[in-house]
């Protein structure tokens, strides 16, 4: 950090990168598209929430269970039972998968944010009833797949003439 200016943020150097993305070259002397910054930050954020969600147990049945349905509602301990056949023994024996409802509730709230980036979003809602039930609303939202919304990079195109020198 240079003395007396203020770090910067992830935001910063991005609005800094797709500034100056047209004035930039690649090896072979082109120069890149417009919007190539942005395109490649947003498939590298989706290809790190395909990381997490293929790594967890429960947001992996979440996605194989809501691949069919619009929408699921119904109990934690519902949910839990039906994700456990769809995950199978395996799964249902790790140390990773919730031992309860309750254990399941947590999990949930941790993987919504990435779930909702593949478009499944996930309300739970306030205890109801003289039973304090809390009803789970599973919501598909979008069903593209990451395929679909990532397109192959826009062709490299020659520079302008008297653009910037070429960078090895």
């Amino acid at each position: 950090v240079l003395a007396g200016l203020a770090p910067l943020t992830l935001a910063d150097f991005a609005i800094w990168a797709t500034a100056c993305e047209t004035a930039l070259r690649h090896r072979d002397g082109t120069c890149w598209e417009e919007g190539t910054f942005v395109k490649v930050y947003d498939d590298n954020i989706d290809e790190a929430v395909e990381t997490v969600l293929n790594a967890n147990l429960v947001a992996t049945a979440v996605r194989t269970f809501m691949a069919d349905r619009k929408e699921w509602s119904g109990t934690a301990t519902d949910l839990l039972e039906l994700l456990g056949k769809v995950a199978g023994d395996k799964a249902i024996k790790a140390k990773t998968w919730p031992a309860d409802a309750t254990r399941l509730g947590g999990k949930l709230r941790q993987e919504s944010p990435f779930l909702r980036k593949v478009g499944i979003e996930i309300n739970v809602g306030n205890r109801e009833g003289r039973a304090r039930t809390r009803t789970i609303i599973l919501t598909t939202i979008f069903s593209e797949t990451q395929e679909e919304r990532s397109s192959a990079p826009a062709a490299a195109a020659p520079c302008p003439a008297g653009s910037a020198r070429r960078q090895s």
